[in-house]
């Protein structure tokens, strides 16, 4: 590996700690803002979400309840997410980069993924669901709107780890013909 991209390299992992630490603060707010507000309704309205869900919860605890799990499950996958990528980095050799440990990371970046867009699916209908029944809740469309980009990067990461497989697969042969 050149000195080049070694050091692009070094930078990303810089990048990718970077938005993982910050995920991990987002989620532990919002963890906060959730319990907080289940014990102290009235202190915060606008806390997290920028807007009043005071109206939902005071209307609908399980509503309530629903929305914010969703927003933590959602929040604690990406965060995972990133610390899966931490990991990917971290064994990744860029001179033999086919290796079971990047194969198995990759596969489970897959699944993240695409479970972090079905969830976002969820809360989307489930913020649907919550407009027919006269909540204004407008603005938390933004919290499950990237639920495509999701599912299309779970599938372009399922198919690197298929090449991947692949790719072990002829380095094994490889060394065995050696």
């Amino acid at each position: 590996m050149s000195k080049k991209n070694g050091t692009i390299f070094s930078v990303l992992e810089v990048i990718v700690w970077i938005i993982f630490i910050g995920l991990c603060i987002d989620l532990g707010v919002l963890v906060f803002n959730f319990v907080y507000g289940y014990i102290f309704p009235e202190k915060t309205a606008f806390l997290y979400f920028g807007e009043n869900l005071l109206e939902i919860r005071n209307q609908s605890s399980y509503q309530y309840l629903t929305i914010f799990t969703l927003a933590i499950i959602i929040r604690a996958f990406k965060a995972f997410l990133f610390f899966l990528v931490i990991k990917l980095m971290e064994k990744m050799d860029l001179n033999k980069p086919f290796s079971e440990p990047v194969y198995v990371i990759l596969k489970r970046i897959s699944n993240v993924a695409l479970s972090i867009g079905i969830i976002c699916i969820i809360g989307w209908q489930q913020t649907k669901y919550l407009m027919h029944r006269d909540f204004d809740v407008n603005h938390l469309y933004k919290e499950w709107n990237d639920y495509a980009a999701f599912l299309i990067m779970s599938g372009i990461i399922f198919v690197i780890a298929k090449i991947f497989e692949r790719g072990l697969e002829l380095q094994s042969d490889n060394d065995l013909t050696i």
